[in-house]
């Protein structure tokens, strides 16, 4: 007959065989973004910004549908086969993707963060993830709440960036942290990065060396290898693999096959700002830096990865550029600086051969501008009725456009 020392032996391993289970091989793995889809703030994982199968219009397109949620807080867009979910404030509301007709939203039971706080939103297969100020959330598709965590060692609120989808759950990122959960709902870890400012992560599950998590927040850019069984039953986060140094707050890590990309901008007082674009190859290796004048740079990668686009604006009086950088070498491609590129809020994504850069906060430009991702020459532009056109995401055929007055469109 077993002894007691023994059956309490076997449930241990057990449970821990389970656990292990759970956590499965890779915990960085990520789901890759259907084609046609929108599923992240950037597009996907990696941070492309860029929808390459998308086909916009080489004409100015007409507008389809639009609705108005007379809000003056910024609204994020994702796009799934069928829905456009507008990410607001105070909830998501999920939207036809054909008509824009209301389908249902996430609003009441404690979903208001504090004022000022955004709501950030991810997809990912049958799941919509939200966070705000306080909680992390899990939705079904029909919007029926899974779960809702709060975040842990918190007091009172604080503010989440980035936020990306895994195999197993969702990764947050806020000030100076990173927080993985499960897709139950559980904390995992949380891994510190010793800075007090924005932290976005990025997830690439292919390149040479199998699965990369980047991390890029105030001052290093870092790849983080998974925690081990043992460290993950512990609470314990991810490793430091290799990092990098940047001197002021960063972009979204963009990761291709190849490079990593990462902007950084450094306050120089006033409205003034410099910034610098650094490209790495996925093993850490600085290839160069780019010295930019302007403000945060907004990054998008070209379909066939071979260059970055990247805008840059100064103090929101029109002086900025929108400009494509050739990854291999290091040659500007084509630059436009007559395009009044805004400091913060300048929206910026590929789609297809074309991209598509929208301006926030200038009046000059209040419309979207479609260039030849290839030369940068204009294909059209388009003017929007109700407000500065703020933000915009590219899926399929159509061109979806948020304004400052809270409305979202559909052209075509």
């Amino acid at each position: 007959m077993p002894s007691r020392r023994d059956l309490l032996s076997g449930v241990g391993v057990a449970a821990l065989g389970g656990f292990a289970g759970c956590l499965g091989g890779d915990e960085f793995g990520a789901p890759e973004t259907p084609t046609d889809e929108w599923w992240t703030a950037r597009h996907d994982t990696r941070n492309t910004a860029c929808a390459p199968n998308a086909t916009p219009p080489d004409s100015e397109p007409e507008r389809r549908w639009s609705r108005s949620f007379e809000t003056e807080t910024p609204v994020g867009l994702l796009v799934s086969a069928d829905s456009v979910y507008a990410v607001r404030e105070t909830g998501t509301d999920a939207l036809g993707r054909d008509d824009g007709a209301w389908k249902w939203n996430t609003h009441g039971g404690d979903q208001t963060p504090a004022s000022g706080l955004s709501r950030v939103a991810t997809l990912a297969p049958d799941t919509l993830y939200t966070a705000d100020g306080r909680h992390v959330r899990a939705f079904d598709r029909d919007g029926t709440v899974r779960w809702q965590t709060a975040y842990p060692n918190t007091t009172g609120t604080t503010r989440i960036y980035g936020v990306l989808p895994t195999d197993d759950g969702v990764l947050l990122g806020d000030h100076g942290r990173l927080l993985a959960f499960d897709s139950d709902g559980n904390h995992r870890w949380t891994f510190g990065t010793n800075g007090a400012d924005a932290t976005y992560p990025g997830v690439a599950a292919d390149g040479d060396g199998g699965t990369d998590l980047l991390l890029a927040a105030p001052g290093p850019l870092q790849s983080l290898s998974s925690p081990t069984t043992i460290d993950s039953l512990l609470g314990r986060g991810p490793s430091v693999r290799w990092e990098t140094s940047a001197r002021g707050r960063p972009t979204w890590p963009v990761v291709t096959d190849e490079y990593v990309v990462v902007g950084d901008t450094d306050r120089a007082g006033g409205a003034r700002t410099h910034g610098d674009l650094h490209v790495y190859r996925r093993d850490g290796t600085r290839v160069r830096s780019v010295s930019t004048e302007g403000g945060h740079p907004h990054l998008a990668l070209t379909s066939d990865e071979s260059a970055i686009v990247y805008g840059t604006g100064v103090g929101g009086d029109g002086e900025g550029t929108v400009t494509a950088l050739e990854l291999a070498s290091g040659e500007t491609r084509w630059a436009r600086d007559d395009l009044a590129v805004a400091d913060w809020g300048t929206s910026l994504v590929v789609s297809g051969e074309t991209c598509l850069f929208a301006g926030a906060t200038d009046d000059r430009s209040s419309r979207v501008h479609a260039l030849d991702a290839a030369t940068g020459e204009t294909k059209w532009t388009l003017s929007t009725e109700a407000g500065t056109p703020e933000s915009v995401v590219a899926a399929g055929p159509r061109v979806y456009v948020v304004t400052t007055a809270g409305v979202v469109a559909a052209y075509e």
